[in-house]
């Protein structure tokens, strides 16, 4: 069984999510699905270089184009600079329209739609195009869509938030001979909260006892104080059997030196993105401040807290009904209390024992 759009089959798609790394791990949902619908189809993606290890392994993925950037400039960003190497599959602008073009995809869907991406895909030669509609940009794309409206429960239910939002871009498609509309598709055969999922390989086994936290934030209002965290680690390390390692941001991350004082606490020096991603893979538990290594960690199906201050979690927290995910959250992150966050690490864990 195809996908169809305007009447033509779908057999080669190109997606894109250019940065972000939170973005690019929900994208995944979106991939998913469209494999899904047909196992058959090829799928490519693209985004930018430092991204790879997100990506690199993904089983819905056909072929993994990279775009190479040089400067970066939030924390998540910054940290895939450390120590990694540009792989073979990555290019400069120019060479990566040239090899999208010579690729002929049916569609292209963009994910970020802002203005480079836009003139890629004005670029890319893909014989019809979707993203969202936003100012002049909606005109570089054949189909532009907007979230369902809240009458499409079984949507809103299993694609909360973020998941719905990029799903949304899939609204023009129809599937199998019969033409059946993509929300009908949904609605026939998507049953329970959808996840992002990461598929990689680590030979690092989970340490039972170790709780990974992540204080580092993209914006000064996303963070949590030290003395906060310095009082979360004294409460989760006076448990003789737990151990801390805290993940350094590659900015700013000598702020966080005073929370290696704390017994059977370690803070790691900044890592390179594969790095930190098994250590996360081999926690019992991540404790993370909105950022891509929090979204990271639900991919990975890591029992997650996720602290949240103005970030609207309906939004950016949209896994609380799929499994061991809680975000504790207040418009001021230094009102979320010490006492809420053991209290929902001990409601966690005592769920894993």
């Amino acid at each position: 069984m195809s996908w169809y759009l305007n009447g033509k089959p779908v057999k080669k798609v190109l997606v894109s999510r250019l940065r972000y790394m939170g973005d690019i791990v929900i994208s995944t949902v979106l991939l998913d699905i469209l494999k899904q619908g047909d196992s058959d189809l090829q799928i490519d993606y693209l985004c930018e270089s430092g991204f790879a290890p997100i990506l690199g392994k993904k089983s819905s993925i056909s072929n993994l184009l990279l775009l190479q950037r040089n400067t970066f400039d939030t924390p998540d960003e910054k940290r895939l600079n450390v120590a990694e190497h540009l792989p073979a599959n990555s290019y400069n602008s120019l060479q990566c329209i040239a090899e999208v073009r010579k690729n002929k995809y049916d569609l292209g869907i963009d994910l970020l739609f802002n203005s480079r991406s836009a003139i890629l895909f004005m670029l890319s030669g893909c014989k019809q195009t979707i993203a969202g509609s936003k100012s002049w940009r909606k005109h570089v794309y054949t189909e532009t869509t907007l979230l369902p409206d809240g009458s499409n429960k079984r949507f809103h239910e299993m694609a909360p938030g973020a998941i719905g939002e990029n799903l949304s871009r899939l609204i023009p498609l129809q599937h199998g001979v019969n033409r059946k509309p993509f929300l009908d598709w949904f609605e026939e055969n998507i049953h329970s909260p959808l996840l992002p999922v990461i598929d990689l390989d680590f030979s690092k086994p989970v340490e039972e006892e170790t709780i990974v936290i992540i204080p580092g934030a993209t914006w000064a209002a996303e963070e949590w104080s030290v003395e906060n965290w310095l009082a979360l680690i004294s409460s989760l390390t006076a448990n003789p059997n737990l151990n801390i390692k805290i993940i350094s941001p590659p900015a700013g991350s000598g702020k966080y030196s005073a929370l290696n004082s704390q017994d059977r606490c370690v803070v790691l020096p900044p890592l390179p993105l594969s790095e930190v991603l098994s250590i996360l893979n081999s926690s019992c538990l991540v404790i993370s401040v909105d950022g891509g290594l929090m979204h990271s960690a639900v991919a990975l199906q890591k029992p997650t807290i996720g602290l949240l201050g103005p970030t609207n979690h309906e939004i950016w927290f949209p896994y609380q009904d799929a499994g061991p995910f809680v975000f504790v959250g207040n418009e001021d992150m230094n009102s979320i209390s010490v006492a809420d966050v053991i209290a929902t690490v001990d409601a966690l864990l005592g769920e894993q024992s």
